[in-house]
């Protein structure tokens, strides 16, 4: 009888896009397409083109325009668009210095975002003497820590987010294995390399 091979120590890079939790075939192809390959290999390899810093958290009175910035604010009122205009939803926020306004394209329609305090990122812009945040994320304001940091901007395709996107990457560097490193340890030292894994 033959023996059993032991499996690959990179196998979990080799396995199928569709193999990650939460990632079925409809997404497992969209992920293809945009990566070049089905295996978490070729997602890893999806470099980012660019980041979005989201570390910034002034108070609604010191947030600069043009910065992208996260505040913690409460939820004063949510202004529904003129029917059959292409407007998003206005949502009016406040923090203990002034007022601000959250443009969504899609309805808010989280429990937690009226009355309460939540965290909000994006981009602020002055419309008049109105401050507005455009393209913007949130989240209830315990879970603040997950929007101060730097945000990667993954080259995406039709039908792909990058909500979805950083889900499937994040479930992928969880499958790295501790590979043995290849590279000369004097080259790596030199040059202040991490290793594969890092």
């Amino acid at each position: 009888m033959p023996a059993l091979l032991a499996p690959l120590p990179a196998a979990p890079l080799l396995a199928a896009l569709a193999d990650l939790p939460h990632v079925g075939p409809h997404t497992a192809r969209l992920l293809e397409r945009v990566c070049g390959g089905g295996r978490v290999l070729d997602l890893l390899f999806h470099m980012p083109e660019g980041y979005v810093d989201r570390r910034t958290a002034p108070s609604v009175t010191d947030a600069l325009p043009g910065s992208v910035v996260t505040l913690e604010v409460e939820v004063v009122r949510i202004d529904a668009p003129e029917r059959g205009t292409r407007q998003p939803w206005r949502v009016v926020v406040q923090d203990d210095t002034g007022f601000a306004e959250v443009a969504m394209w899609e309805k808010p329609a989280a429990p937690y975002i009226l009355k309460n305090r939540i965290a909000v990122s994006g981009k602020l812009d002055v419309f008049g003497n109105r401050k507005q945040l455009r393209d913007a994320r949130a989240v209830p304001a315990a879970m603040r820590a997950e929007l101060l940091r730097l945000e990667p901007v993954w080259p995406l395709t039709e039908g792909l987010k990058h909500p979805r996107l950083s889900h499937a990457m994040t479930a992928a560097l969880a499958r790295v294995p501790d590979l043995p490193e290849w590279h000369d340890p004097a080259l790596m030292r030199r040059e202040a390399w991490p290793g594969f894994h890092e």
